[in-house]
C-alpha cells in the first residue's frame, strides 16, 4: 500500500528551545517538513475566526490548542506521522488548561483519557491481529488520548464522528475508487473534529 504523502523529502532541523525539548524527551533532534509550517499557518489563519465563538476566559487556551492541532494536522497530512513531542505538548497543555479553568475536573479528564486511549489501543491491536493490517495507528490513539485532556471523554465521540465523515469525504474526493487502497492522514481529521467540538460543543448539542 503506497501513498504520495510518505515520499522521502528534505527536512529542516529545529534549533533553540525545540532542540532542547527534543533532547529532554529523548527523541533526538527535532525536524520538520518544509511543507508543514506553511500548511499549519494557513490552517490557523482559516480557523482563527472561529475563536470568536470561544468564551473570553478560554481564549488564551484556545489559541494554544488551535496552534498545536494545526501543526499536528499539517504534519500528519504531509508525512502520515504524528510526532510524539507535539502529542506530549498537547497533553501537557490540556493538563494546564484543566488546572487553569476547572482544576476539580483534572482527575476525571485524566481517567477519561486513559480509558478512551486504552480501549482504542486494545480494539486496534485485536483488529490488526485478526486482519493483518492496522486499523488505527498508535499515533492516532495517543492523539485521541491527549485530546481527551481538552474535551471530555464522552465528547470525543463527537470529534471522532466528525473525523470519520470528513476523512471519508476527503478519501473519496482525492482517490476516487481507489480510496480503500490508499493511506489517509486520519490524524488530521481527528484534529479537526477536536477543534470543532472544543469550539461549538459535541454534535449531540447541535440537534437537541
Amino acid at each position: 500500500m503506497t501513498s504520495e504523502y510518505n515520499k522521502a523529502e528534505p527536512r529542516y532541523r529545529l534549533g533553540g528551545i525545540a532542540a532542547h525539548l527534543g533532547r529532554a524527551l529523548g527523541v533526538g533532534p527535532l525536524t520538520i517538513s518544509p511543507r508543514v509550517l506553511p500548511t499549519a499557518v494557513g490552517l490557523c489563519v482559516i480557523l482563527a475566526p472561529t475563536l470568536a465563538a470561544v468564551r473570553a476566559e478560554y481564549l488564551a487556551s484556545s489559541v494554544l490548542l488551535l496552534v498545536l492541532l494545526a501543526f499536528l494536522a499539517a504534519h500528519d497530512f504531509w508525512t502520515l506521522r504524528l510526532p510524539n513531542v507535539l502529542t506530549f505538548v498537547l497533553a501537557f497543555g490540556g493538563v494546564c488548561a484543566r488546572l487553569l479553568h476547572e482544576p476539580a475536573t483534572i482527575a476525571q479528564y485524566a481517567l477519561g483519557a486513559l480509558v478512551v486511549a486504552g480501549s482504542l489501543f486494545l480494539v486496534g491491536a485485536i483488529y490488526e491481529r485478526r486482519r493483518g493490517v492496522s486499523g488505527l495507528g498508535f499515533g492516532d490513539v495517543k492523539l485521541i488520548g491527549a485530546s481527551c485532556l481538552w474535551i471530555a471523554a464522552d465528547e470525543m465521540l463527537s470529534a471522532l464522528v466528525i473525523a470519520c465523515i470528513t476523512a471519508l469525504l476527503f478519501a473519496v474526493v482525492r482517490f476516487g475508487r481507489d480510496a480503500s487502497k490508499q493511506l489517509s492522514p486520519f490524524g488530521s481529521f481527528i484534529c479537526l473534529g477536536v477543534w470543532i467540538t472544543w469550539v461549538v460543543g459535541p454534535w449531540q448539542n447541535w440537534v437537541l
